[in-house]
């Protein structure tokens, strides 16, 4: 077991590497645009910043749901190298947590697309 794990962990590594880039990227606003918290601050008075925030929140949940999948896989990958570990459990919470962040910004984006044509 000990030589399975030894020649599994720098796949594991690699995975991680390779995910923390594109996930931390996709926390950030658009160059040149207001942050969420700044267009909500000034609570989106115009149906354009609605639009604009209910393609935010539309982006968000995307992006929830591609890391529930990355998440899925990882949970899979655990199951497969590691089976006694609880490491895929935490994936499986992972998962549970991005898709209710998903339906979450979900819910936000149609409210303000609501709001946009008010």
């Amino acid at each position: 077991m000990k030589a399975i794990i030894a020649a599994i962990r720098p796949f594991v590594i690699g995975i991680w590497l390779a995910l923390a880039p594109p996930l931390a990227a996709a926390a950030e606003p658009p160059s040149g645009e207001p942050s969420p918290a700044e267009m909500v601050d000034r609570a989106a008075k115009n149906p354009d910043e609605h639009r604009a925030l209910a393609a935010y929140f539309s982006e968000k949940a995307k992006a929830a749901r591609r890391d529930a999948n990355v998440h899925h896989q990882m949970e899979l990958s655990y199951n497969h190298v590691f089976p006694t570990q609880k490491m895929a459990e935490h994936c499986r919470a992972l998962v549970a947590l991005d898709k209710q962040m998903a339906r979450e910004y979900e819910e936000l984006a149609r409210a303000h697309a609501a709001e946009a044509e008010k």
